[in-house]
């Protein structure tokens, strides 16, 4: 189970930074010591930061809950505070470069809430989600929260292992041209020494991934 917990927090932040399964996967920090926090990704590029908190359940119905939400943030205040030794060895690194580009006030942080399930977030939730942007968002709005549940994270990984289509060549003897219409066509014998067969390995698919407008349920105003 645990790995399966492990593949779809990699969905998740893959879904919200649109990097490849193996950058993704380095986020990766579950385990002792993580403090609650189940990835954190570090787009210096985007100076934008994201914190990712899993919520799993075998049978579909996990939810988020007010103390996992509070503990959350508790988490973004010791990466601000630069107290990453609080965090195990992997969740020290990325709380370090965290804590890094959170000294731009041009960097975001999004908290990504992994549920899998379909429960909107609870009335309690929400309050505590807005009570702890104002004590970050006093002086301009840095910290946004967006919920993932599973039935869109299955569609990335459904996506993720969709094929793209296979390239076959072929030797036509004897062949013909004809063109009936506008479309030019072949007719002959394929011999059983087929040519090259060129089938691309898993394509990953890029759609736009989530920025603080998208994916998410903004609680606190308008994130633009």
């Amino acid at each position: 189970m645990a790995e399966l917990h492990l593949s779809k927090t990699t969905i998740t932040t893959r879904m919200v930074t649109d990097w490849a399964p193996a950058q993704a996967a380095a986020c990766v920090i579950d385990g002792g010591s993580d403090q609650g926090i189940n990835a954190i990704a570090v787009d210096a590029d985007d100076a934008h930061i994201y914190l990712v908190q899993a919520k799993w359940s075998p049978t579909g119905t996990a939810r988020a809950d007010e103390t996992a939400e509070l503990k959350l943030f508790a988490d973004l205040t010791l990466i601000d505070a630069g107290e990453s030794r609080q965090f195990n060895p992997r969740g020290r690194a990325m709380a370090d470069r965290a804590k890094n580009l959170m000294d731009s006030d041009l960097t975001k942080v999004t908290q990504v809430i992994n549920l899998m399930g379909t429960k909107k977030l609870s009335p309690g939730v929400r309050q505590v989600i807005v009570n702890g942007e104002k004590d970050f968002n006093h002086d301009g709005t840095h910290v946004y929260q967006c919920t993932i549940h599973s039935p869109e994270i299955h569609a990335r990984a459904r996506a993720d292992q969709r094929r793209g289509p296979i390239t076959l060549d072929v030797t036509l003897s004897p062949w013909f041209a004809f063109s009936p219409s506008d479309q030019q066509a072949y007719q002959g014998v394929a011999g059983r020494a087929v040519g090259d067969v060129r089938q691309p390995a898993l394509r990953p698919q890029h759609p736009q991934p989530p920025q603080p407008n998208a994916h998410q349920q903004r609680v606190g105003g308008d994130p633009n």
